[in-house]
């Protein structure tokens, strides 16, 4: 069910967050098991081949960080002691089809990962972004320091709306105009879901190379349980941080009514420092988060969530020189002719210059009902964030921007229940986002060095998004099974500019200070699974994604107008079409676990960062639908789990994704690499659990490859190093506490991890991984 946590589910957590597979113990889900039609006893006898690679997988998924002894499910509680015995086997199930009941991982037709919370712990990760490298052909670049932009198989963008999906529950936390995702602390989740490809029937505008979903625990009706973490560690060359979170789950009245609180402080060490101002390691990023949740079931068929996420972060720009230093200085401006005066010594940047402020909230309530035949939902949320962000690499001035956005969901679902040949979903959403923006351009004036704030840009952009979906899978026969599903999204989008000399601009020369644009679409997905044994799955589709366009600002349309360029108003839609070949299988007895994912992806009128030469002689940027780009390449997970107490995994992403024409308003040639589109992305893990005296030792190593990646500008390109980042932890735990060492980049790699090209042709430095960071963590739980 959308109900991410139903306790008639039973769920396994694989050992590697590349892939987790699961035993397709019915052909219909768990929760749904009314009769033995052929179809679930063939998929129920799939268990009896698996248990030992899962018996080993399910070791992994509880051999570290977390306090628990064996992978939960949905109504695990918040501190389940440790096990010494045999892992409980437990069955990996996602919401990704969103249909009435969860599904089996092994049996969903879709290039889906899933990461368990018990698996996130486990490995010791601490942050979202993180956790995605995990899923084959996922990166994410830091922009600035107020998120990261994600990419999945090589569909990424630096303008315009986010080209991934990024869900916290039922939110889509989508803002408009902006496509980074924020980086979340991921303690104490029920799992993370990835979709792989365009998801633009169920997950609707903005999915177009996938969807990340982040679902949270439900509390525990009657169980008081608890858990926490202490962590402290040291960085090479850098300073100290600490780590401290913990959750409780808390009954309040039997059978009915229960809440989970969960809380986390993290003070990671820094590393980057500013020998021009004689400061070391500045870079010391602050993250608080604080999440609550309340489960009222007063009988079987409803079911009442209300919940609430608050999250604050003060982070840094990560970027640095090989030697992690930050040298930037402005040149001084002369007052009375307002050019650089090189008569002065210029002023050193100081920190405060290249930091993010960023704060949200986010508040959801959630309303099921369960009814023989359908499921019935509602869910209305709401999202408030702010981000202020300061850059100091234009060398004559800084740079500043702040954020506030708010973001309205509804969505009314209906959805089948029970076994039969044909499931099917449809509902009605309802989306309106708010996002003001401003931009300030700092000036120093000499001699000494006075600050001259000018509010270069400040406008109110909007959309009201209205969508209709639905989704219908008929079983064939035995083996055989046909998805058909369709999207319908009307979107009206609307620019105000605020800024007081723009505004007075834009009315002299009749140009509206408020324009707008309504776009329609529709997206479709068609899907054919095939099954022809008990440890075997293959399907094909193909489906579609778009992504709204966001309007130029007020300065660019001015501009252009006054040189007679013509640039859009808005931006139109872009389009996409995706080809999938996939395959789930199981070998060797169940020891060895195998998916893979043939695709291509055709990508039209891409919202693209152009520039032009003004009457003036400078570049004048705006925001235009004009480039095609084509990805293929293969996804590939392994499991291997054939040596007791040792599990092994691999997963990765080989793939070619260029562009088709040239573009000189944008500095790219026909045949490039597409922007921020790494071409290799692989993780493989070890993992190796053995009893030490009363003890279980615990041995994690894992290692993570990213191929370099190219950002565009006229005349200008920049392009990461391939990096390659290992992480360990050893320790051991004892029923409801562990102990371990862990370690974070040991070969401590220092390649250059990207950096747009709009502030690299300033001189910024490239974005590099912390250095080698070696800690300590205790983690206690109580039930």
């Amino acid at each position: 069910m959308e109900n991410n946590n139903s306790g008639r589910q039973l769920r396994f957590s694989a050992a590697s967050g590349s892939l987790a597979f699961a035993i397709a113990a019915a052909s219909t889900p768990v929760s749904a098991q009314t009769g033995d039609d052929a179809a679930s006893v063939r998929r129920r006898s799939m268990q009896s081949g698996k248990n030992k690679c899962f018996a080993a997988i399910a070791a992994l998924a509880c051999s570290s960080a977390s306090p628990f002894g064996h992978a939960q499910g949905a109504e695990a509680s918040a501190g389940s002691p440790s096990s010494t015995g045999t892992p409980i086997l437990e069955e990996v199930v996602v919401s990704a089809l969103r249909r009435g009941e969860a599904t089996a991982l092994m049996d969903t037709p879709l290039a889906v990962s899933s990461m368990s919370g018990v698996q996130l712990e486990a490995e010791g990760i601490t942050s979202v972004m993180d956790a995605l490298r995990f899923s084959p052909g996922v990166s994410a670049l830091d922009v600035g320091a107020q998120g990261s932009a994600v990419a999945i198989r090589g569909v990424s963008g630096t303008v315009g709306d986010a080209t991934i999906g990024y869900y916290l529950d039922d939110l889509p936390f989508t803002r408009v105009g902006q496509n980074v995702s924020p980086d979340l602390n991921p303690y104490d989740l029920d799992r993370i879901e990835v979709l792989r490809g365009p998801q633009g029937t169920i997950f609707g505008a903005g999915s177009v190379g996938g969807t990340v979903r982040i679902l949270t625990k439900d509390p525990v009706l009657n169980e008081l349980s608890g858990k926490g973490t202490a962590a402290y560690s040291e960085t090479s060359s850098g300073s100290n941080g600490n780590r401290f979170a913990g959750a409780v789950n808390i009954p309040l009245v039997d059978d009915t009514l229960a809440v989970r609180l969960v809380a986390s402080q993290t003070n990671a060490p820094g590393y980057i420092d500013r020998p021009l101002l004689g400061i070391k390691d500045y870079n010391e990023d602050e993250d608080t988060q604080y999440r609550a949740k309340l489960l009222f079931r007063p009988n079987d068929a409803w079911t009442l969530k209300a919940s609430a996420w608050h999250t604050e972060n003060d982070s840094y720009n990560v970027a640095a020189t090989e030697d992690f230093e930050m040298n930037t200085a402005w040149l001084q401006t002369d007052p009375a002719t307002f050019t650089p005066d090189f008569t002065v010594p210029p002023i050193p940047a100081p920190p405060e210059w290249a930091i993010a402020l960023n704060e949200t909230d986010i508040y959801n309530v959630y309303l099921e009902r369960t009814g023989d035949s359908v499921l019935f939902s509602f869910s209305s949320s709401f999202l408030e964030n702010t981000s202020f962000q300061t850059y100091d690499f234009i060398p004559v001035a800084g740079l500043s921007l702040d954020f506030e956005n708010e973001t309205t969901a509804h969505e009314f679902r209906l959805a089948s229940l029970g076994s039969g040949p044909f499931s099917w979903n449809a509902g009605v959403i309802y989306l309106d986002m708010e996002m003001t923006r401003g931009g300030t351009t700092t000036f120093f004036l000499s001699p000494a060095g006075t600050e001259f704030p000018i509010e270069t840009d400040r406008a109110r952009q909007t959309s009201e998004q209205w969508a209709v979906y639905g989704e219908g899978a008929y079983a064939l026969s035995d083996t055989w099974e046909l998805t058909l599903g369709g999207r319908f999204v009307t979107d009206d989008r609307e620019i105000t500019d605020l800024a007081p000399a723009v505004v007075a601009g834009l009315e002299a020369a009749g140009i509206p200070v408020t324009r707008s644009e309504s776009f329609d679409q529709f997206t479709g997905k068609v899907n054919l699974a095939y099954r022809p044994s008990d440890f075997s799955m293959f399907y094909a589709q193909i489906s579609q994604g778009f992504r709204a366009g966001p309007p130029n600002s007020g300065a660019a349309i001015l501009q252009s107008t006054a040189d007679g360029f013509d640039i859009p108003v808005i931006a139109a839609p872009d389009e996409m079409v995706s080809y999938e070949l996939g395959a789930k299988m199981t070998l060797l007895d169940g020891d060895l676990l195998l998916e893979a994912a043939l695709y291509r992806w055709d990508w039209e009128d891409i919202l693209t960062l152009l520039s032009y030469v003004t009457n003036a002689g400078t570049f004048q940027g705006y925001t235009a639908n004009a480039a095609e780009a084509r990805g293929q390449g293969i996804d590939v997970g392994i499991t291997y789990a054939g040596i007791e107490g040792l599990t092994l995994s691999f997963s990765g992403n080989f793939g070619e994704n260029e562009y088709l024409e040239d573009l000189p308003e944008a500095g790219i040639v026909d045949g490039d690499p597409f922007v921020l589109a790494p071409d290799v992305t692989w993780t493989a893990t070890a993992a190796y659990r053995i009893p030490v005296g009363r003890y279980q030792g615990v041995v994690l190593l894992n290692a993570s490859y990213l191929d370099e990646r190219t950002d565009y500008s006229i005349g200008f390109s920049n392009t990461s190093d391939e990096t390659t980042l290992v992480n360990g932890r050893i320790g051991i735990e004892r029923n409801s506490w562990g102990l371990f060492l862990t370690g974070e980049n040991l070969l401590d790699e220092d390649g250059s991890l990207g950096q747009l090209a709009a502030g690299a042709q300033f001189g910024l430095p490239q974005n590099r991984y912390r250095p080698r960071t070696i800690g300590i963590e205790f983690n206690l739980s109580f039930e």
